[in-house]
């Protein structure tokens, strides 16, 4: 519109310096345009996985951007919603590490949402915008219960036998029938056979819901929370009974995040 009145006058006026200003605008318009819808060009995004977090902790997206082309990158502004928006420029190959805050505390799984990247290099006039889909997931698991309260259950014994663990390099005093001869007659690095007493998956500790003390829901997963902690440290078979849900007793990583995930499945009350 400022230019259709600048044309105007110039011509009602025969302003030939009016012209020129008029022109000059344009063309300075027209190349700004230009550089704005380049300027998101030859970016590239990564997002790694998101780690679970417990209720009350922050769960952060980290995202990692590279400027792949042969000029700079400047003003780049990334939002996301509910996070902090960020501005940032980049040199050319520059990469850099960022996080976004994801603001939801509310114990389940989530999803990212869309991330909006934008600029109004270089003159303000028009901008540019890109949306990205991440397609993350992130868990919050319930928190953990702030007071000890006793397992229902005693924790899985130890059985008599032994399962085996690995080798490890031999050293002087080892017991002679721990070490491998195998390996030895096929000319190996002498070594010695680790192991570890077996796990009696018969006596495991089962956490259970129904032995749960209150009527609070949330109260009830803390506690199953923390009993699901404090097993995996022992480093005992432990199984987990919901009303709808049975888990079988195990150990170790996968089996414990599997059992907090049931817990952040949990319907809520």
């Amino acid at each position: 519109m400022l230019l259709v009145l600048l044309w105007i006058t110039s011509a009602n006026y025969n302003n030939n310096l009016g012209f020129i200003l008029t022109y000059l605008l344009a063309g300075m318009v027209l190349v700004s345009s230009w550089h704005t819808y380049r300027h998101l060009a030859g970016l590239e995004f990564r997002c790694a996985p998101i780690a679970p977090v417990f209720a009350g902790h922050q769960a952060q997206l980290q995202l990692e951007i590279a400027n792949i082309s042969a000029k700079p990158r400047y003003q780049i502004r990334i939002d996301h919603p509910g996070s902090s928006a960020l501005s940032i420029s980049l040199a050319s190959g520059e990469r850099r590490q960022l996080k976004l805050a994801l603001p939801i505390n509310k114990r389940g799984r989530h999803k990212t949402g869309s991330i909006v990247l934008s600029s109004t290099f270089p003159l303000g006039f028009f901008q540019a915008y890109a949306t990205l889909d991440p397609e993350r997931e992130w868990w919050i698991y319930p928190r953990p219960a702030p007071v000890r309260i006793p397992f229902p259950a005693t924790l899985g014994k130890k059985s008599d036998e032994l399962d085996f663990n690995g080798f490890r390099p031999y050293r002087p005093g080892d017991p002679l029938r721990q070490i491998y001869w195998k390996g030895l007659a096929k000319k190996q690095k002498l070594q010695i056979l680790c192991y570890e007493p077996a796990t009696d998956f018969e006596h495991s500790a089962w956490l259970d819901w129904r032995a749960t003390p209150g009527r609070d829901i949330e109260y009830r997963l803390q506690i199953l929370c923390r009993w699901l902690l404090e097993a995996e440290r022992s480093g005992q078979a432990y199984g987990l009974r919901l009303p709808q849900q049975t888990i079988p007793p195990d150990r170790g990583s996968p089996h414990l995040h599997r059992c907090l995930k049931a817990l952040s499945q949990f319907p809520h009350g």
